[in-house]
């Protein structure tokens, strides 16, 4: 080995002592001072973003939870009003077209299902229209195609929820379900 500043040979005999160059030091008592308070600030920083950290991320969880929960009660409202009224408002109608976009980046599981609910809502609807425009005349085939398809909907959707006035079976809810694991609390 060569020493880098005088440029001579260096050997190092197994006799010889190996020091480490920080021990070997004399330290006077402001570099130990200012040494130890360099590192309790490194450990007292640390500590503090490793908790903004669970901070964010248990804040991120909420944010998410509120989302998917307000998705999910838009659907339970939209098919409160189809089974009260046969047929959603526009309002509610419009919520749930944009709940269906949104469902693709955080329930992402469930976009198909949020689809079907939204098509056959707008079945419904659409059902209500043709009825108010076709007040005090006969009924044509697109109406009665209307008809039957509303009916296949409104059964569905009972189902999707339980019975009105009905004692709830032990079985499953479909839409409680689709959304129990994404609203759900846990850690």
């Amino acid at each position: 080995m060569i020493n880098e500043i005088s440029g001579q040979p260096v050997t190092i005999s197994v006799s010889q002592p190996v020091t480490c160059f920080l021990l070997s030091q004399k330290w006077d008592e402001p570099t130990v001072v200012l040494g130890g308070a360099a590192i309790l600030i490194s450990v007292v920083s640390l500590i503090i973003v490793w908790r903004q950290f669970r901070f964010d991320k248990q804040k991120f969880k909420k944010e998410m939870f509120e989302k998917r929960y307000a998705i999910y009660e838009d659907i339970m409202v939209l098919i409160g009003q189809i089974r009260n009224q046969r047929y959603p408002n526009n309002e509610t109608l419009f919520k749930i077209m944009r709940d269906v976009v949104d469902a693709h980046l955080i329930l992402p599981d469930i976009v198909d299902y949020l689809e079907e609910i939204r098509n056959k809502a707008m079945d419904c609807k659409e059902f209500n229209d043709l009825l108010q425009a076709t007040q005090g005349r006969p009924p044509d085939d697109e109406y009665e195609t209307k008809r039957q398809t509303r009916e296949r909907n409104m059964s569905w959707f009972n189902q999707q929820v339980g019975p009105l006035n009905e004692t709830r079976g032990t079985g499953p809810i479909p839409v409680v379900e689709k959304f129990k694991k994404y609203i759900q609390i846990k850690d």
